[in-house]
């Protein structure tokens, strides 16, 4: 290998190993208003209902959730022991939202809003969870 080669080699690595990772991050995803339905009878799900509901689907998905205020859940994750994120969950009788809070070893910028997207799986994974839970809770299953 030419001296002309090596050098346009490392100019490459160093290139690459000094791009920001944000550069390769996902835009952070929050669900917003997420609809709960009524149940079979049209009755709207109680807060304690719907917060009962939201729980077992984050346990389903091996997130911890915590009440933080009333309609109000702060839910963590740690993933691998090393990985960690938490997203808020308001919710009321019509509708649920997944927002995000903080990370740690996710790779996020939070003021580009971008993040590993891992951590978008997850939050979609707990969504998922969660929209199957209601959907359960209303067909009384």
């Amino acid at each position: 290998m030419n001296s002309r080669s090596r050098f346009f080699g490392l100019i490459g690595v160093i290139l690459l190993a000094t791009l920001s990772q944000s550069a390769f991050a996902d835009p952070i995803q929050d669900f917003i208003d997420q609809p709960i339905t009524t149940k079979a009878n049209g009755e709207k799900f109680t807060p304690a209902e719907g917060q009962a509901i939201i729980i077992k689907a984050c346990t389903a998905r091996k997130w911890i959730p915590r009440l933080s205020e009333p309609g109000k859940l702060s839910v963590s994750i740690l993933v691998r022991g090393v990985h960690y994120a938490e997203v808020s969950i308001p919710f009321n009788d019509t509708s649920y939202s997944i927002l995000y809070v903080t990370s740690r070893e996710l790779d996020a910028n939070e003021k580009k809003r971008k993040i590993h997207g891992h951590y978008n799986k997850w939050v979609a994974s707990l969504n998922a969870q969660i929209a199957r839970q209601f959907a359960l809770a209303i067909s009384g299953t």
